[in-house]
């Protein structure tokens, strides 16, 4: 047990000092606008990662399309398009997702798992910030 806490310890130190050494030196310098508008696509680029890592689900040589997670980031981000207000976006995509879920689950590729109920809320968050433009281009 104390070896996990100081594991934990070790990391959230390494973590901290990794993050504050880039904005001391970063700190009041100009970047270059093809720098800046690279650095303004990366949240994006690893958030799509995620959700397509998620959407995807490899299973004995085969992608399987999760279609509760699709449904929910689908609705969520049409949701933000037309409400443009984020969190009822979330809540519509998540419930979307559920009774999804609920209604379709006895078929065979969409089986209930420990983590589906997390996966649909995290890439619902996710699928609505990307839609919604949270990340914004200048």
């Amino acid at each position: 047990m104390y070896n996990q806490w100081l594991l934990i310890s070790v990391l959230a130190v390494t973590t901290y000092l990794s993050r504050i050494t880039d904005l001391l030196f970063m700190a009041g310098k100009k970047l270059n606008p093809v720098l800046r508008q690279y650095f303004n696509f990366v949240p994006v680029a690893i958030i799509v990662a995620l959700l397509v890592k998620q959407t995807l689900i490899p299973s004995e040589g085969h992608l399987i399309l999760s279609v509760p997670v699709l449904i929910a980031c689908l609705t969520g981000a049409i949701a933000i398009k037309l409400m443009k207000r984020f969190l009822p976006s979330v809540a519509l995509g998540m419930i979307a997702g559920l009774i999804w879920r609920y209604f379709f689950s006895c078929l065979p590729p969409f089986k209930w798992n420990h983590c589906d109920q997390y996966n649909l809320l995290t890439h619902t968050f996710f699928a609505t910030i990307i839609k919604g433009g949270v990340f914004r281009w200048r």
